[in-house]
């Protein structure tokens, strides 16, 4: 007997069939050393301050260069996702997490300027991009990060399998197809290992002032060239 295709499977029939497990799959991710001066380091955490109090964060990351990053190819049914996000989250408890759990707990809020305009997470009714990040704080070697959507796949179910006359015994059907996918949560997921990965080789970065565990990311905001700016608060 075949199982039914049912979303909302009511609990007196027992286990849900129609259950799928969730794969995510990130590429390497492009990354280069940034070098500038100590004065900087110090004008940049002030600005970072200042700019979180204010709404106005100055965007200091510079334009990925076209001939390193491939133009994104993702048609965009959805709007681009642009805007500033306001998260709170310490860097090294995201580290720890993984990329599973960051994707299912970690959730931000809308902002412009001051005021929170969406108190639920509308990150993901955005269309997936290439984003890229310059990490600086508290570094006196920054790193650009370039971070292109994942990938995200759906197990099949045994409700799936006998919709598509798979059996078990197939190989190569344990997922479905995947489509670009990039939420919040493993975005901030994949910076705060670049984070975690500077740390553990912090004298080549001149780290100063603060451990990981210090740090925080307070907000995202994201420009129309798909560069990132982090507000990270210590």
């Amino acid at each position: 007997m075949s199982v039914p295709l049912i979303g909302n499977w009511p609990p007196s029939r027992g286990p849900n069939p129609h259950t799928h497990g969730v794969r995510l799959i990130y590429q390497d991710l492009y990354r280069e050393d940034v070098h500038f001066q100590e004065s900087e380091i110090s004008e940049a955490e002030r600005e970072t301050i200042e700019g979180l109090l204010s709404g106005e964060v100055p965007d200091q990351t510079p334009e990925p260069d076209p001939e390193e990053v491939e133009p994104d190819p993702i048609p965009r049914s959805r709007p681009m996702l642009v805007g500033k996000w306001r998260v709170l989250y310490q860097v090294a408890d995201v580290a720890n997490l993984t990329i599973h759990q960051a994707d299912r707990l970690l959730h931000g809020n809308k902002v412009e300027g001051k005021e929170v305009v969406d108190q639920f997470d509308t990150w993901l009714g955005h269309a997936p991009r290439t984003l890229t990040v310059r990490i600086s704080y508290p570094l006196t070697i920054g790193v650009k990060l370039v971070i292109p959507p994942l990938i995200r796949q759906l197990e099949r179910c045994r409700a799936c399998r006998e919709a598509i006359g798979v059996g078990d015994d197939q190989p190569g059907q344990d997922f479905q197809a995947g489509f670009p996918y990039l939420s919040i949560g493993c975005f901030l997921w994949l910076v705060a290992k670049e984070y975690e990965r500077i740390y553990a080789d912090h004298e080549a970065y001149g780290v100063w002032g603060h451990e990981i565990g210090d740090l925080v990311f307070e907000s995202i905001e994201i420009a129309e060239d798909g560069v990132v700016v982090l507000g990270i608060g210590s």
